[in-house]
């Protein structure tokens, strides 16, 4: 294919990702119908934690490749990358997640450390990354290197964008499922709130019996969350709120209802039974390459996902 187009679909962190590594090697156009701050990377309280997503020999990878990306970030004024230890804890006895082997300093939490109510937890440090900063820093830095893009007054069809000589990189999330109809793909929504900075540093998470977690920012503390699938509702709901609030205070005690609440957030996780990363010719001299159904493990992936994105659009060019 002589001179290709290359054309990435999506303003999220995964289109981002794969539009900076792309533009190392090719002159890259970004189309997306949302751009930071209003894309659903934007409300991801997101840090290194592989939730809900498939396959796992194929995830561990990209998890290793993204945690190098993101070490290289810290070192980056404004990226909004920093370490933070993560404590998972567990209502009874568990062994260990099946990823823990994958980062660093892990080790079982001592009694003493456990919050009220839990009878198990593993300590380790990972990733965080505060989306506020982080999601400006990656539409910035691919600009700045003379990425090319174009916001969409609607959500794009992929007839629209497979013309001849180009290749389009599919990194739509949840619109995959209209874009390249997709019917595997489903909505797992996830709320959150934003309250006033806690002077905790550690990021708290257990998944059973209800998902809760606390991911403390710079300029606040995200609380959260929901994990409901196939439900497309956009709007925050309260009493939904009430319940997160109750029980993330139950593991940090210095959340109480004098805290400062600064917002609602609602977000729609692109599910999928694992994620689609793929090369697929449509025509002749088109190809599109996959890349979307991360599940809640969207930055987790990024930059191992957009790795191999690279290495599939290479594989189409010769």
């Amino acid at each position: 294919m002589p001179d290709p187009q290359i054309v990435v679909v999506g303003g999220g962190v995964s289109g981002l990702s794969c539009a900076i590594r792309l533009q190392e090697f090719f002159p890259v156009r970004l189309l997306a119908h949302h751009l930071p701050p209003r894309t659903t990377s934007d409300t991801a309280a997101a840090f290194v934690y592989p939730y809900k997503v498939e396959p796992w020999e194929r995830v561990q990878k990209w998890i290793m490749a993204s945690i190098a990306e993101f070490k290289g970030q810290i070192q980056i004024k404004g990226s909004g990358v920093t370490m933070a230890n993560l404590m998972d804890l567990f209502v009874e006895e568990s062994p260990p997640p099946k990823w823990a082997d994958l980062l660093e300093d892990f080790r079982k939490a001592t009694p003493e450390e456990l919050p009220d109510g839990f009878k198990c937890g593993y300590v380790l440090s990972v990733p965080k990354i505060e989306t506020p900063l982080y999601m400006p820093y990656l539409l910035n830095r691919f600009q700045d290197n003379g990425g090319t893009v174009e916001r969409c007054e609607r959500p794009l069809e992929l007839a629209e964008v497979c013309k001849p000589d180009t290749i389009v990189v599919n990194c739509t999330g949840i619109g995959a499922r209209d874009f390249c109809k997709d019917e595997n793909v489903y909505p797992i929504r996830g709320q959150v709130s934003s309250v006033g900075p806690t002077l905790s540093e550690t990021i708290y998470v257990c998944e059973e019996p209800e998902l809760s977690y606390i991911v403390p920012r710079s300029a606040d503390c995200i609380i959260g969350g929901t994990a409901e699938v196939d439900n497309w509702d956009l709007e925050p709901d309260l009493e939904t709120s009430m319940k997160i609030f109750h029980r993330c205070s139950k593991i940090l005690k210095e959340l109480n209802l004098r805290s400062e609440v600064r917002s609602h957030i609602v977000g729609l996780r692109p599910g999928r039974f694992e994620v689609r990363l793929e090369a697929e010719k449509v025509s002749e001299n088109c190809t599109i390459v996959h890349n979307y159904g991360h599940g809640g493990a969207g930055f987790t992936l990024s930059w191992g996902c957009a790795d191999e994105v690279c290495q599939l659009v290479q594989a189409a060019i010769t």
